[in-house]
């Protein structure tokens, strides 16, 4: 049950609350003092989720931060050891990491023998954005606000190739104001990051190279395309191009239509926000 709602400005706040069926807050304190709540999501501006996240763990209530998590590593570790501190849990909404298109990849790392390399790639037009005239802070916060996606699904599948078994080196990183690249090295596996307002058409992917294959988490159409196999062979290479286009055209109408029934944007988000609940109900850890 939503019991509240908390915006600087009112009439956002009362707009919220009447279509919520809760109680329109404007200090924080307040709502978490009066409420008590259970739960706080923090969706304020990215830059402002420390402090929130931060009172809200000290009022007693598990936090779901949406992203970015936080700007600082140094928030990042007060915040959740003083989570911890309090036997709260605290979720970031990386919800690209509960897609099913990177489930589904995920769960066939396998068939792909040993991963060398791991590709995130992710190009964004912003429609309330003109890149011709917006200023370098603009851009900024623009590629601050969309970075965390790709940047979460890569990391995560890092870590999942690498075990615990050595660091994660950023050995290149080149920014502009619209693009960021990016090469990360992990126990002899190679990660690249390419994030783009310019580049088109509109992409969201992550490539897993292996020694016996490659697949590709399409999130635009929440499909995974590849063969997963070396593609060396005779029957391979004439195959595997036919698997290939008969997968993305499938996977692109099974996509569509998921989304139009399901009527969300943002396929991952149900899935990460119900497992932080169940979390939160059993005392386990959080996602």
């Amino acid at each position: 049950v939503i019991v509240g709602v908390c915006d600087a400005a009112p009439a956002a706040a009362r707009a919220w609350a009447t279509q919520l069926g809760a109680v329109p807050y404007t200090p924080l304190p307040e709502m978490l003092a009066r409420e008590r709540p259970d739960i706080v999501h923090v969706c304020t501006p990215a830059g402002r989720h420390f402090a929130v996240a931060r009172a809200a763990v000290q009022a007693g209530a598990h936090v779901y931060v949406e992203k970015p998590f936080v700007e600082a590593e140094h928030e990042a570790r007060e915040l959740t050891e003083l989570a911890a501190a309090a036997g709260r849990g605290v979720c970031a909404g990386h919800q690209q990491v509960r897609d099913p298109a990177y489930v589904r990849l995920m769960r066939r790392l396998p068939e792909l023998g040993s991963v060398v390399q791991i590709d995130s790639d992710f190009a964004f037009q912003p429609a309330s954005l003109n890149l011709r005239t917006a200023g370098p802070a603009a851009l900024a916060a623009q590629l601050l606000d969309i970075l965390p996606h790709p940047l979460s699904t890569l990391l995560d599948a890092l870590e999942r190739v690498r075990g615990e078994a050595g660091p994660l080196d950023v050995t290149t990183a080149v920014t502009e104001p619209t693009e960021v690249h990016a090469i990360v090295r992990a126990n002899g596996c190679c990660g690249r990051l390419r994030v783009s307002l310019c580049g088109r058409p509109v992409t969201s992917t992550l490539t897993v190279v292996g020694t016996g294959g490659t697949l590709v988490a399409d999130f635009i159409r929440t499909s995974v395309v590849g063969a997963a196999n070396p593609g060396t062979g005779p029957l391979e290479k004439a195959a595997n191009p036919l698997l290939e286009a008969w997968q993305l055209g499938a996977g692109a109408v099974a996509g569509v239509t998921r989304r139009l029934a399901g009527g969300t944007q943002y396929p991952g988000l149900a899935e990460l926000i119900g497992e932080f609940y169940t979390a939160v109900a059993r005392g386990a850890a959080p996602p």
